[in-house]
């Protein structure tokens, strides 16, 4: 009996501890300077952005943020930052790291991301659709808030005739709230 209190006191605080870190996740509601659900006013009162011209889906608008050097994730460089904005609202900041070029920059976006989880929670492996594969994507984790989810994409890159994992090339912050208004506006078609 005594090992069955003990048990549920331990499953316990590991989902206190969990739900801590997503809470965690949720109060920073972003990165850096962009916060999620800002309006795109509020978004350019605070970053330089240059329009993207490639809008697949004419309900969502692309941005590329300027001034790189300025923005950083945990002490790396990042090749490129990209805002999707939906119904004038921030949706997604999707977080490009510099592409890899030994095997020792595994090693560095395997410890970027082990820091993250230590800040936010764990991560939790995602299934990859057959769209996700073509691409070129082997792995996709999540660490998933009340109001914020944050994607890590891992992808397969081929240096020198050798291919290995160059994992963390992108991290996606969403919002959980301007995503679902999004898709109840879009409806279900019946």
């Amino acid at each position: 009996m005594k090992n069955v209190i003990s048990g549920l006191i331990i499953l316990f605080m590991s989902i206190l501890e969990s739900n801590a870190q997503s809470t965690k996740l949720d109060e920073k509601n972003g990165f850096n300077v962009f916060v999620l659900g800002s309006s795109l006013k509020e978004v350019k009162a605070v970053a330089s952005l240059q329009k993207l011209k490639d809008n697949s889906d004419k309900n969502y608008i692309y941005y590329g943020v300027k001034n790189l050097d300025k923005y950083k994730l945990i002490d790396n460089n990042l090749s490129s930052i990209q805002l999707v904005f939906v119904k004038d609202r921030l949706l997604e900041i999707n977080l490009y790291l510099s592409y890899f070029k030994t095997a020792k920059d595994k090693f560095v976006s395997t410890e970027l991301a082990q820091k993250i989880s230590n800040e936010y929670g764990s991560w939790h492996e995602r299934e990859l659709s057959a769209v996700d594969r073509s691409s070129g994507l082997s792995m996709k984790f999540d660490i998933t808030g009340n109001n914020v989810t944050l994607i890590r994409y891992v992808f397969i890159h081929t240096f020198d005739n050798n291919t290995f994992g160059s994992y963390g090339d992108r991290y996606c912050f969403i919002s959980n709230q301007v995503y679902r208004e999004a898709e109840k506006q879009k409806g279900n078609g019946l």
